[in-house]
């Protein structure tokens, strides 16, 4: 299994090598989490890999490389497949990279993960097996309610490039008291897979140091500034 994977992903990589798309795609998987996921990749460790491969398309969905690294790693483990993430990251590097040389073998492996889940869905739901088809649905649900996080994710960070760019600088902060008061939550958030304290202050406040603010509100229930749980509920400030 290590040894079918590596050897997909060595291929790619060669092709890439051959024209102007692969520089691209070598400085995407030269980022620190994309280098820890090929370590993980190499020691067996595909769970770790899958984790880290989102960690940093969390960061920066338009990281096309590792949209086709996440998809090859999924496409090759064993046991149950998620087609629908498969498809996606597969769709997302060929949109990213539209003038890839690798497209048609990319195509081809789109194209077998569409037939095997095709064929799933017929199979289970010919059979009256509609529980597996539920879990399909909630993973598409899933997959558009991370899309659209990311999508707003990334407009926050345009916005900040582009008043850096106008020379506009944020406004000063105010100097921290000696004794900071915890602040009272008036909402709260569900902990998203791949959610970090800071990625959650981007998303609330556009301000990646309002992080601090939303570790005081919660540190009766967490372990550690780094230490997050997907599906824990934090209170918002």
């Amino acid at each position: 299994m290590i040894k079918k994977v590596s050897v997909l992903i060595l291929m790619l990589v060669v092709c890439g090598c051959a024209g102007g798309i692969g520089g691209s795609d070598e400085d995407e998987r030269n980022v620190p989490l994309a280098a820890k996921a090929r370590l993980a990749e190499e020691a067996g460790d595909f769970a770790e890999a899958v984790d880290l491969y989102r960690q940093a398309l969390d960061k920066n969905h338009r990281l096309a490389r590792l949209h086709l690294d996440l998809a090859l790693v999924l496409h090759g483990m064993e046991g149950r497949k998620d087609y629908i993430s498969i498809m996606y990251h597969y769709k997302k590097y060929l949109e990213l990279r539209p003038e890839t040389e690798k497209r048609k073998m990319i195509e081809n492996r789109l194209r077998l993960a569409s037939q095997a889940y095709a064929g799933m869905v017929l199979g289970h739901s010919n059979g009256g097996n509609t529980p597996i088809i539920k879990d399909l649905e909630d993973q598409v649900a899933k997959l558009k309610e991370e899309n659209e996080l990311l999508e707003r994710k990334n407009a926050i960070f345009k916005r900040k490039l582009l008043q850096k760019s106008e020379g506009l600088e944020a406004p000063s902060r105010a100097p921290a008291p000696v004794l900071k008061k915890k602040p009272k939550a008036i909402r709260t958030y569900k902990v998203q897979h791949g959610d970090t304290l800071q990625s959650i202050a981007v998303f609330f406040y556009g301000d990646v140091d309002r992080a601090d603010d939303i570790y005081e509100s919660n540190k009766d229930k967490l372990r550690g500034p780094n230490e997050l749980i997907e599906g824990q509920i934090l209170d918002i400030p």
